[in-house]
């Protein structure tokens, strides 16, 4: 979760530089709003991209990667207050050779963690 345009931007860039061709379609959206103007969005995507600079502090791997997820966002005067992105970041790391594809839940729950924190690199010992 990402409360305030910073995190949300730190975040984002953080991905646009670890993936700078990477597209992001979307595949769709539901927006829920109540009377005092507060509401909820709710989008769900594709996205791809080619991984040629670092992420999480881990290192560039010049592997495609493909993920599906969700953004939830909070909205308070028609602006957004808070967003979570949710995706599968294991998956990702596989794809991108970095982690074995057969650790156990264990080990995936903690880099999971680890990825978010942007401490994986400790982890993983990279």
């Amino acid at each position: 979760m990402f409360a305030g345009k910073d995190a949300v931007l730190e975040h984002e860039q953080e991905h646009w530089e670890a993936f700078p061709e990477a597209v992001w379609p979307t595949d769709d959206v539901h927006v829920l709003t109540a009377d005092d103007g507060s509401g909820l969005v709710a989008v769900t995507w594709t996205w791809s991209g080619i991984n040629t600079g670092p992420i999480s502090g881990l290192p560039a791997t010049g592997k495609k990667a493909e993920l599906s997820g969700m953004s939830l966002g909070k909205i308070r005067d028609g602006l957004f207050t808070e967003v979570t992105f949710c995706y599968d970041s294991y998956s990702l790391l596989e794809q991108l050779g970095l982690v074995p594809k057969s650790a156990g839940f264990g080990f995936k729950a903690l880099l999971t963690a680890e990825f978010a924190l942007g401490k994986a690199k400790d982890t993983l010992h990279v």
